[in-house]
């Protein structure tokens, strides 16, 4: 009887959750329909919100996440959005930086990589990805909100959610952003974990601050999407007309580049207290601002940026609220993803991209020809093993650069913020775009692939010891 029993059990297809559904939920759940068995897995998408939605304005992907997307044969979906570098492996353009914290207009220097930089208006991205995702065998829930999971004694989830309902599965996925209930709840069972066991050390790294809550990252930005028609009106040489430009300066810079085919403008302007990171932000993460608080942020600044600064009505202010680096992402059969894992600063460009890359190599993983529920944990260890290094890294060299572009100091390399009234600073912008490069290459010299086959190897060699 009890063979029987257990003989049926296996054959159920395996129960996974998704909680969160901005990028790094439906990626995944596109990733995971690209390459399992529909009878395998039974799939279950959980937003908080009444439909899809995505907050924010524009994203870029470099190569690395440009591949996923080629592999998991999306590019068509966003082919019409944007333009797509080609060919792909020679040098393009992906951004030109100048300073910009004086009246005078100052050399734009230009920056190029392999591949380039393919920019996206989010919310374009994330409802095609939305559309994409009817087509595939899932089942979606709206206005599910989760508190907590508790793992039952069958080894099953417990998914509470505030409504009051509850789910039963058997993975779950934490796509669900900066303020993750699927993290909170991680950490704190993790950290009893091994309270329980006496590992001090790993207790010391659970309850940093920035680790179960979000700190702040001592940076807010203006963000705005605006028609490039008033721009063009105003100057039509305008340099982001045609290309992403970092304009930088003292505790405040601007990226801007085109969106919707080079229909809109995509505005974000950062102003930093460097004296508060890693402090807790007790206001609204988002407030709306006016024309005047932009102008009085950038006052002084480059002609380029005074024009960009008047096509603007009505920007929002953003908080930008970070993570440390989490010792674990994993913890039996819960795992997190994207932000919810590795919530970083926009300066390398890379918060949706590593999203899609935990996506990739974590569906591959629950796809293999072998995985049962048991297996599920060791699988979910192995992710964590090869993806969160990386994103961890990712998330430093993105601070990083965001102290570079601000001039602000740094024990890695204290001559550039020290240099910020330099006379030279076509030099000082050469000196900060070399380094910023550093901090870039790994997304051309390196290929999410190798990191999903190591997952793999892992995953099978774990299966035949």
């Amino acid at each position: 009887m009890t063979t029987t029993t257990t003989s049926q059990s296996d054959m159920m297809p395996i129960r996974v959750a998704i909680v969160g559904g901005g990028i790094a939920g439906l990626m995944f759940a596109i990733a995971l329909t690209h390459s399992s068995d529909s009878k395998a897995t039974s799939i279950h998408l959980y937003e908080a919100a009444s439909k899809f939605t995505e907050t924010g304005a524009g994203i870029g992907m470099f190569r690395r996440p440009w591949q996923v997307m080629k592999r998991l044969n999306l590019v068509d979906l966003v082919k019409g959005m944007t333009n797509v570098p080609d060919p792909e492996e020679d040098l393009h353009l992906a951004f030109k930086v100048t300073k910009s914290d004086e009246p005078t207009s100052k050399e734009h220097l230009e920056v190029f990589i392999p591949f380039g930089n393919v920019t996206l208006h989010r919310v374009e991205f994330q409802t095609a990805l939305a559309h994409y995702l009817e087509q595939k065998a899932i089942t979606t829930h709206f206005n599910k909100r989760l508190l907590d999971y508790a793992v039952q004694e069958d080894g099953s989830i417990l998914l509470n959610f505030k409504d009051g309902s509850t789910e039963i599965c058997d993975v779950l996925i934490g796509a669900d952003g900066i303020h993750s209930a699927t993290r909170h709840t991680m950490i704190k069972l993790a950290t009893e974990e091994a309270q329980a066991a006496g590992n001090d050390e790993l207790v010391k790294q659970l309850t940093r601050p920035g680790v179960k809550d979000p700190v702040w990252s001592g940076t807010a930005c203006y963000r705005c999407v605006f028609p490039a028609e008033k721009l063009r009106e105003l100057n039509p040489n305008h340099g982001t007309l045609t290309a992403p430009i970092n304009y930088i300066g003292k505790d405040r810079h601007i990226v801007c580049f085109p969106v919707s085919r080079g229909t809109m403008i995509n505005f974000v302007g950062f102003v930093s207290h460097p004296d508060k990171e890693g402090t807790i932000w007790e206001g609204k993460t988002v407030e709306q601002r006016t024309h005047e608080d932009l102008v009085a942020a950038y006052q002084g600044w480059e002609p380029e940026v005074e024009q960009l600064v008047k096509c603007i009505d009505a920007p929002s202010m953003w908080t930008i609220n970070t993570l440390k680096a989490l010792p674990i992402c994993s913890l039996g059969p819960i795992t997190v993803i994207g932000d919810a894992a590795h919530a970083m600063t926009p300066h390398q460009g890379s918060g949706a991209g590593q999203a899609i890359e935990d996506a990739y190599v974590l569906a591959a993983l629950l796809t293999h020809p072998s995985m049962t529920r048991e297996k599920i944990p060791q699988a979910l260890k192995i992710y964590e093993k090869v993806r969160l290094p990386h994103a961890n890294e990712i998330q430093r060299k993105s601070r990083e650069n965001g102290k570079l572009y601000e001039f602000v100091p740094s024990e890695e390399y204290p001559h550039l913020s020290a240099g910020a009234k330099t006379a030279d600073p076509d030099q000082l912008v050469k000196e900060i775009v070399d380094v910023a490069k550093e901090h870039w290459q790994w997304a051309w010299t390196t290929d999410v692939e190798t990191e999903k086959e190591e997952a793999i190897r892992l995953l099978e060699e774990g299966l035949k010891a």
